[in-house]
């Protein structure tokens, strides 16, 4: 079978992790896999080194809404979609399963098309005009026959509410970790100790992009109140994004000084569990997080 997976780009996240899963295990089933994402994100280099996976990486593809560019990828992708004739369409993320399915729809190839539904495109935070947008489009493109594959059964539940694709189309697949590495046993006190933690501090961790979605702001605003009071806590972000300084200001302020911390992007996240006291998740909404898979398997108390 020849696949095109298709994700808006390659951030260091659960929806571009499975992606890549999705990818290396349909390459070991020997199917033809192609990966179509733009140029930016920690985690494109580990495309690169998926072998024998075609990578389709276009500069001007990214999150943001832009019309023209926009407009212009779609026209290359659907011309990609009748060059390459693939069995197969799988989308990750909103913006690539909104103009994926909408191109796939319009051009009438390929014969399959799913959606990976790790989080909807609305959520209750956005104004009301915003949110109601965003549901007309998830309307207009779950096609009849397009399957819609959900991260978790309230996701699928909620699509279903606003009336999105027919009962028959959705389909519940949860989220994964790979068990092997996240319950290995990790010699706690030695990375503490390469950490600089001492055996006194309380460690509360946050993973995840700095992003309005899981809104580190809160993080930040909680952290001052509890270090106000226990003096040995420390607060760390594993993770960055465009929301790191606003929340390292409200830390500031705060008087957290050196005890709050923004660890940018890490690949220890492993070693970083081993270490943390506890794992604390602000988001606004999600699908079925993987942070917090992550830190049930370490056996780490979660606060969400």
């Amino acid at each position: 079978m020849k696949v095109l997976q298709f994700v808006t780009r390659l951030d260091l996240g659960g929806a571009q992790e499975i992606c890549l899963d999705q990818c290396r295990a349909l390459l070991a089933r020997g199917h033809e896999v192609h990966l179509l994402t733009g140029t930016s994100g920690e985690l494109i280099a580990d495309a690169r080194q998926i072998a024998g996976l075609v990578l389709h990486a276009w500069p001007e593809w990214d999150r943001e809404v832009r019309p023209l560019a926009d407009l212009r990828c779609a026209t290359r992708l659907a011309r990609l979609l009748r060059e390459e004739r693939f069995e197969l369409l799988h989308t990750h993320s909103s913006k690539a399963g909104l103009v994926g399915r909408m191109v796939a729809w319009l051009t009438g190839t390929p014969r399959f098309v799913i959606h990976h539904v790790h989080g909807w495109s609305f959520n209750r935070a956005q104004p009301r005009w915003l949110r109601g947008g965003y549901v007309l489009l998830e309307r207009l493109a779950a096609r009849r026959g397009f399957i819609l594959l959900s991260c978790s059964r309230a996701t699928s539940q909620e699509g279903l509410q606003y009336g999105i694709g027919r009962r028959e189309d959705h389909r519940v697949v949860v989220n994964g970790i790979e068990r092997s590495e996240n319950l290995r046993q990790r010699d706690r006190n030695a990375i503490r100790r390469r950490l600089g933690l001492s055996r006194r501090d309380l460690l509360f961790l946050q993973l995840g992009n700095l992003k309005p979605q899981k809104d580190p702001e809160m993080f930040a605003r909680a952290a001052v109140i509890v270090g106000s009071r226990l003096r040995r806590a420390r607060f760390w972000i594993a993770g960055d994004g465009p929301l790191r300084s606003e929340a390292v200001r409200i830390a500031d302020a705060g008087g957290l000084g050196g005890r709050f911390r923004v660890l940018g992007w890490r690949r220890d996240v492993g070693d970083l569990l081993a270490a943390a006291d506890s794992v604390v998740l602000t988001s606004r909404f999600e699908g079925l997080p993987i942070a917090i898979l992550r830190a049930m398997a370490a056996g780490v108390p979660s606060v969400a």
